[in-house]
């Protein structure tokens, strides 16, 4: 009879134990899923607006005169979202360039943007690419497709 007793006393250990162990992994599990929702969808918000922005470079025209070395880049905004750009990330030949305006283009409008050029770059410049991207907020949106800069005197 001893050994029945002690089996049956096994068999609720062993429950509860497997009882801990389904509480503790759902506990793991909920600290886990509870970090990511917080601090992971924090860069899913605000990419909606790079969704509906939509940049264009219509043309990329060097100006190599004897006092400066201007590229004009026109932009073309499209798109759903006519909220504020905070700024325009300009690309030359893959390095991040500066304009010297900060009025952006609204939806619909295509505006001219000029970058100065430093003289070994524009001495180069025809047959490079020039690329933008929106930036909203503190969010860089993808970059628009790339246009060929071409000498302005064509």
């Amino acid at each position: 009879m001893k050994l029945n007793k002690k089996r049956g006393v096994s068999d609720v250990i062993t429950t509860v134990l497997m009882l801990l162990l389904i509480i503790a992994a759902i506990g793991i599990l909920w600290l886990v899923i509870q970090n990511f929702v917080k601090k992971g969808t924090g860069t899913v918000e605000g990419r909606g607006d790079c969704l509906t922005t939509d940049l264009t470079v219509e043309s990329a025209k060097i100006n190599q005169s004897l006092s400066s070395e201007q590229l004009t880049v026109r932009i073309a905004r499209a798109g759903l979202n006519s909220g504020n750009l905070s700024s325009i990330n300009f690309y030359f030949d893959g390095s991040l360039k500066s304009a010297t305006t900060s009025v952006w283009p609204q939806v619909g409008e295509t505006k001219p943007y000029t970058i100065t050029l430093s003289t070994a770059d524009a001495a180069s410049a025809v047959g490079k690419e020039v690329y933008v991207a929106a930036v909203i907020g503190d969010k860089t949106c993808p970059q628009s497709l790339t246009q060929t800069v071409v000498n302005a005197t064509v």
